[in-house]
């Protein structure tokens, strides 16, 4: 195969860095409950209702699909997924950081990307009679720079920048919460070619949520923090990957901004739908989500069976699960101990109906992509 460059700048695992606790750090327990001992249903113990205090529970998204899921909290002593729904602090919304690889070959190949949509988890309850909306947006990357407290010439490097270059307002009520939500844009996204944030905003009043605590999953994996350094400065630049949208509207990072350790990332992902189908395998660009460089799948429409094409930095278990276009499950394939490096997974779509389907591929780390794609008969 060959030889990719990933334009992501120097990794490392910041195992050793302290920071000072500032005066807007929150105080997040973090720890696993067995889901037989919760009282209610998968998408929310049942006692749970809108008082401060409340606690709801988010699966991972690599243990979602598991008969007997471990549930992460991460909402105490805030109210549903802390950070990452309607909850006491009165946070407005949370996004996922995307980056843009690059293939260096002379073959055809995208050299841009199609969004068409966005594949999301939530947990929790919405009363029936709610009339709030979920604002599923796209943002490109800003090169704003927000310093770490505590820390010399360190910095949040890149934030959402606004306006969203794509929204899709949803009432809360369509959200699925013992499933996937699939959300088609009502214009795709054509030929991007930058690191884009996916992510969601919601307007609410922390003190009267109404019977709607509501939150996005997320997983309890830490994984590497990338940076570089800025030339001209020598300042240290954080890729933060994932990002929050306090009460009054600024994005930071719950890792290096409000001290949290372990901010886990987001059960939300872009829909992927690929410019050049028919290219070789070897020439599509990437798109990377922590571990994960997700490159396309051959063949474009499929009949058969269709592989996907990805590379791991480290090794771990892969997952790929289709879905319907309205965001049902229909199958689930797993690659278990995959070796770091180039990979492909090939599934079978042999069973499946002419028609338009999109698959998620998932690392026990917590990179994800979906990705379109078509069957034929």
């Amino acid at each position: 195969m060959k030889k990719i460059t990933l334009l992501l700048g120097l990794s490392i695992l910041m195992t050793g860095a302290t920071y000072a606790q500032s005066s807007s750090s929150i105080s997040v327990a973090n720890h696993q409950v067995d889901f037989n001992n919760l009282v209610g249903t998968p998408n929310g113990p049942s006692e749970k209702t809108t008082g401060l205090s409340d606690t709801l529970y988010g699966g991972t998204i690599y243990q979602f699909r598991a008969s007997k899921a471990l549930y992460i909290d991460y909402a105490l002593p805030l109210d549903s997924g802390a950070f990452y729904g309607t909850n006491a602090a009165g946070y407005k919304g949370s996004a996922q950081l995307f980056r843009y690889a690059s293939v260096e070959t002379t073959a055809p190949k995208d050299t841009t990307y199609n969004v068409v949509g966005i594949l999301s988890r939530w947990f929790g309850k919405v009363q029936t009679t709610s009339t709030k909306n979920v604002v599923f947006s796209i943002w490109k990357r800003s090169t704003s720079k927000t310093a770490v407290s505590g820390a010399t010439k360190m910095y949040v490097y890149g934030a959402p920048r606004t306006p969203a270059i794509a929204t899709k307002s949803v009432p809360v009520t369509a959200l699925s919460l013992t499933g996937s939500t699939i959300t088609w844009l009502t214009t795709p996204l054509a030929a991007l070619d930058s690191d884009i944030y996916v992510g969601y905003t919601i307007s609410y009043n922390a003190s009267n949520l109404g019977g709607d605590t509501v939150g996005v999953r997320s997983n309890d994996t830490v994984g590497n923090t990338t940076y570089s350094v800025e030339a001209s400065t020598l300042d240290t630049l954080i890729n933060a990957r994932v990002m929050v949208q306090n009460a009054m509207g600024n994005w930071v990072s719950p890792r290096f901004d409000l001290n949290v350790g372990n901010g886990g990332d987001l059960g939300m992902m872009p829909i992927i739908r690929l410019n050049c189908p028919n290219c070789h395998a070897t020439s599509i660009n990437g798109i990377n989500s922590k571990n994960l460089t997700f490159k396309g799948h051959y063949p474009n429409p499929a009949s058969h069976q269709t592989t996907i094409r990805f590379s791991l930095q480290n090794a771990t278990d892969v997952s790929v699960a289709v879905y319907d276009m309205s965001g049902r499950l229909l199958q689930t394939n797993l690659l278990k101990a995959a070796s770091a490096g180039d990979q492909e997974m090939t599934i079978s779509v042999e069973k499946l109906p002419a028609g338009n389907y999109v698959y998620a591929i998932e690392t026990k780390d917590g990179g994800a992509i979906a990705c379109q794609f078509t069957v034929v008969k």
